[in-house]
C-alpha cells in the first residue's frame, strides 16, 4: 500500500515538474509574440482586394505614416525654427525603417515670377527660404497648408514607414527614435510635440494587445 502510495505521489510530482517547465518554456516564447495588425494581415492571401492593396503599395510606397505636430509659441516661420526642423526631418530620414520625410522643409515651390522649381530650402535656412515659404502658404498651395497648422503657428512633420515586411518588429523603435529627436530635441520656440497617424495607432493597437494577452492567459494560467 505505502509503495503504491509513494508511485502515485511520485507520478503527481512528475506531472507537477512537467507542467512548470512547459509553462516557463511557453512563457519564455510568448514574451517574444508580436502582434501584426496590418491590414494584409486580414485578408486570405490571392485575394483580388489584397493583390490591389499590394500594388498600392509597390507603386507608392508605405501607407503607414506617422505625424508629428510641433506646437509652437509664436510665429512657425521663424528662422531657428525652421533651420532645426530641417535638421529634425534630415536625421529622421536617415533612420533605418523610414521610407521618407516630408515637412515644410523640402516643400517644391513654384516661383510664380519665373516658373522655377525648387525646394523651399535650398541649403541653409536663410531669408530667401522664408520668403519661399511665405509665398507657398499665401499661394494657399494644398501642400503648405498641410504642413503649416490653420493658426500659423504649428509645423507638421509627415514620416514615411518603409514597406518592409518586418516592420512591426522595427516599428517601436522608429517611434522612440522620432519621439526622441522632436520631443526632448534642441527645437526652438516648441511649446509641445503631439504624435498620431497610423503609425502610432498600430503601435498603440499592438501594445495593449500583447499586454492584455499577457494578463488574461497569465490569469488563464492561474485558473
Amino acid at each position: 500500500m505505502n509503495q503504491t502510495r509513494i508511485k502515485k505521489n511520485s507520478l503527481r510530482l512528475l506531472l507537477v515538474v512537467l507542467a512548470l517547465a512547459m509553462t516557463t518554456w511557453l512563457g519564455s516564447i510568448g514574451v517574444h509574440i508580436r502582434v501584426n495588425n496590418r491590414l494584409d494581415a486580414w485578408f486570405v492571401e490571392g485575394d483580388p482586394a489584397l493583390a490591389e492593396y499590394q500594388a498600392f503599395r509597390k507603386t507608392f510606397g508605405s501607407d503607414e505614416v506617422i505625424i508629428s505636430v510641433l506646437h509652437g509659441k509664436k510665429d512657425a516661420l521663424d528662422k531657428n525654427l525652421l533651420r532645426d526642423l530641417t535638421d529634425a526631418c534630415r536625421r529622421i530620414g536617415k533612420l533605418d525603417g523610414v521610407d521618407r520625410v516630408a515637412s515644410l522643409h523640402n516643400l517644391v515651390f513654384v516661383n510664380a515670377v519665373d516658373g522655377s522649381i525648387g525646394s523651399v530650402v535650398q541649403g541653409d535656412v536663410d531669408d530667401a527660404a522664408l520668403a519661399r515659404a511665405r509665398a507657398a502658404i499665401a499661394q494657399k498651395s494644398p501642400l503648405a497648408k498641410r504642413f503649416v497648422g490653420a493658426g500659423g503657428r504649428d509645423l507638421v512633420i509627415y514620416t514615411w514607414l518603409s514597406t518592409t515586411t518586418d516592420i512591426d518588429a522595427h516599428r517601436s523603435r522608429i517611434l522612440a527614435d522620432v519621439r526622441s529627436m522632436l520631443d526632448i530635441g534642441p527645437l526652438s520656440s516648441v511649446r509641445a510635440v503631439s504624435h498620431g497617424g497610423m503609425g502610432v495607432v498600430y503601435e498603440a493597437v499592438n501594445k495593449a494587445t500583447v499586454e492584455d494577452g499577457a494578463l488574461f492567459i497569465g490569469l488563464s494560467y492561474i485558473v
